[in-house]
């Protein structure tokens, strides 16, 4: 016989298991939308203006556009960033990683706009334009680029997962973002 004590508990059990299943475990925002996740990043991207590997401080804040996969190369890249700056002590290196690591250009951008984003069920290209204004010499130049953020459908909503970079100039990061912390993993335990 059930009482009405243990049909309250039952109903709390029932209501905490659902948000469970039915919930995502990230407990940030989701993006319900490859174009919001986009516009997320680079609003996180545009307040930080990180230089080099983002520190731990600075990665908690990409961690809710991010997914865990990027999120962790991230974090690799700036333990290997310390592996490499403990070998070399004696002797002070810069980093292995110097610039923007999240543009194609070592500055970064000053704007980004428009973002558009080609999306399929569970991933999306979405390609954004970056702008970059130079002061310099008396006159304003808007140095124009399109970088393209590879996000992906997670259980917690929509995440971004790479980023292309699309400079097309010698100096600055080519390829893909994920290569590049991969690399220098790869570099702090060769050098």
């Amino acid at each position: 016989m059930t009482t009405r004590f243990g049909v309250a508990r039952l109903l709390s059990l029932i209501c905490c298991l659902s948000s469970v299943v039915f919930f995502p475990a990230f407990a940030g925002e989701t993006f319900s939308t490859p174009d919001a996740a986009a516009a997320a990043f680079y609003k996180i991207y545009l307040k930080l203006h990180v230089m080099d590997v983002p520190d731990a401080r600075h990665r908690a804040k990409f961690k809710p556009v991010l997914t865990d996969e990027l999120f962790s190369l991230l974090a690799l890249a700036d333990q290997a960033e310390a592996r490499y700056a403990k070998k070399n002590e004696r002797d002070p290196v810069p980093p292995l990683y110097e610039g923007d690591l999240f543009s194609s250009e070592a500055e970064g951008a000053s704007s980004v706009g428009p973002i558009s984003c080609d999306a399929k069920p569970d991933m999306a290209v979405c390609a954004a334009t970056l702008h970059l204004v130079d002061k310099s010499q008396g006159k304003t130049a808007d140095f124009v680029w399109t970088d393209r953020l590879h996000i992906i459908l997670t259980h917690a909503g929509w995440r971004v997962d790479d980023l292309e970079y699309g400079g097309t100039w010698q100096f600055g990061p080519h390829g893909r973002l994920k290569d590049i912390l991969k690399d220098i993993d790869k570099q702090s335990r060769e050098n």
